[in-house]
């Protein structure tokens, strides 16, 4: 649980800043953290030689999310900017 709101706040964290609005994206990320740090001991039982507070783990899932998302948004970019900009404008 603590990690799927830490997954969900970086998630949201990226959306906002490269939609324009940083500020609250922090808030979010920062509202985010809090909040898996404070549920953290709730999925303490389940995990086996990790600490649910382990900053490393932290660190690790927010690196494979930033890495799942330049991956996702790359094919599309690659090929938006392979498009001819007149013959975009043309079509629609």
């Amino acid at each position: 649980m603590a990690v799927a709101m830490l997954v969900a706040s970086v998630a949201f964290f990226v959306w906002e800043t490269f939609q324009g609005r940083p500020n609250r994206g922090f808030a979010v990320a920062y509202c985010g953290l809090v909040a898996a740090l404070s549920l953290a001991g709730r999925v303490s039982p389940l995990l086996y030689e990790v600490s649910a507070k382990d900053p490393v783990t932290y660190a690790g899932v927010v690196g494979v999310l930033l890495v799942v998302a330049v991956v996702a948004s790359l094919a599309p970019a690659l090929r938006a900017a392979r498009v001819d900009p007149n013959v975009a404008l043309r079509a629609d």
